[in-house]
C-alpha cells in the first residue's frame, strides 16, 4: 500500500542540482520544466518512477522487473474512450461489419430496407464485451455473428443490447435482449390489418388473401383473425388459415360448408406465433368447388413477449 510519494531527484535542465520542494517544479517561465529523475513511493510496496530513454515513463517493481509504459496506457485507454461514443448511420442495402474498435452504441435512421450488421470476430474480444444497437429506421435490421448466419432481428423504433458470453470460437456465443421505443401510450406492440376491399379466389390450396400480411417486430405474438365470405355453390367448403414464417398453423385452420348458392358466413380464428422479425404473418383461403369471395375482414396482432 502507498502512503506518501516523495521525488528523489529533481533537476533543472539549465542550472543543474536537485530541489525537494513541489513537483513537477518549473523553475524558470521561458525553459522546459525540470526532468523528474525518480520518485519513491513508500510504504509497504518499494517503486520506481523512470524514463527509459525513448520518452516512456516506466514503473519499475526494485524487486521484480515488471514495466508499465504510461503512454501506451493512455493510448489504450483513449481507444476504449472512443468505443463509447455513439456511431450513428442511415439504413442502406449493406453489411456493417463491427469490430474490436467500433463504437458501442449502434444508432439507425432511415427507410432503407435490407440492413444488416455483422458482429466482430469473437476471438479477438473480452468476455462481456457489448453492443447497444438503437434503431430510429422504420425497417428491421438483422444482426449476424461472424459467419453470416442470423442471430436475432432489431425491430423498427426498437432498442437492443447484447454481451459476448464466450470467445472460443469466432462466432461466439451471445446474449440478447430487445424492447421497444415506441411512442404507444400501453407499451404494448400491436398490428392492425383490415380491408373492405372482396377477395374472390377458386383455387383448391391455400391462397395468400391480399393485402393480409403484416412482418412485426420479432417476438411472440396472440393473432386473430375474422372475416364474412360468400361461398358460390352449394355444399362446398372454405377453409382459411393462419401462416407464421410461411408455415400453417394448424390450430387456426377453420372450414365453413355452404348449404346453398352464394352462402354467406364467417370464419374466426386465433393463434399464437413466434416470429424473428423478418417473418410475416399472413392468412390464406382455399376452395373445395366454384368460388369463395371474401369481404370484409381484420387481423390484430398482440405482442405478449421474445
Amino acid at each position: 500500500m502507498v502512503d506518501k510519494v516523495k521525488p528523489l531527484k529533481i533537476e533543472s535542465p539549465s542550472t543543474g542540482g536537485t530541489q525537494d520542494d513541489m513537483f513537477p517544479t518549473e523553475t524558470n517561465p521561458s525553459q522546459d520544466y525540470v526532468a523528474a529523475k525518480g520518485i519513491a513511493f513508500e510504504g509497504s510496496d518499494t517503486r520506481l518512477v523512470g524514463t527509459d530513454g525513448s520518452g516512456n515513463i516506466e514503473f519499475q517493481d526494485v524487486i521484480q522487473t515488471s514495466p508499465f509504459r504510461l503512454n501506451k496506457l493512455v493510448k489504450d485507454f483513449g481507444t476504449v474512450a472512443n468505443s463509447l461514443l455513439a456511431s450513428t448511420q442511415a439504413t442502406a442495402a449493406s453489411t456493417k461489419t463491427l469490430t474490436l474498435s467500433s463504437n458501442t452504441i449502434q444508432i439507425f435512421t432511415g427507410t432503407t430496407v435490407g440492413q444488416i450488421v455483422k458482429l466482430p470476430v469473437a476471438t479477438t474480444l473480452a468476455i462481456g464485451h457489448h453492443f447497444y444497437f438503437i434503431n430510429k429506421s422504420n425497417q428491421n435490421i438483422s444482426v449476424q455473428t461472424q459467419n453470416g448466419v442470423l442471430l436475432f432481428t432489431i425491430g423498427l423504433t426498437s432498442v437492443a443490447e447484447l454481451y459476448l458470453d464466450n470467445a472460443s470460437t469466432a462466432n461466439g456465443t451471445w446474449t440478447y435482449y430487445q424492447s421497444f421505443i415506441s411512442g404507444t401510450a400501453t407499451g404494448i406492440q400491436n398490428y392492425v390489418v383490415a380491408s373492405g376491399t372482396n377477395f374472390t379466389t377458386s383455387n383448391g390450396s391455400d391462397t395468400l388473401i391480399t393485402g393480409f400480411s403484416v412482418t412485426p417486430f420479432a417476438g411472440r405474438y396472440a393473432v386473430w383473425f375474422s372475416t364474412d365470405l360468400i361461398i358460390e355453390s352449394n355444399n362446398k367448403i372454405a377453409e382459411c388459415t393462419q401462416y407464421y414464417g410461411g408455415i400453417a398453423n394448424a390450430n387456426t385452420v377453420r372450414d365453413l360448408q355452404g348449404t346453398g348458392s352464394n352462402y354467406r358466413g364467417s370464419i374466426n380464428s386465433i393463434g399464437e406465433a413466434t416470429v424473428n422479425g423478418s417473418q410475416a404473418v399472413d392468412v390464406r383461403v382455399k376452395v373445395t368447388g366454384g368460388s369463395v369471395t371474401i369481404g370484409q375482414r381484420s387481423m390484430f396482432l398482440i405482442r405478449l413477449g421474445t
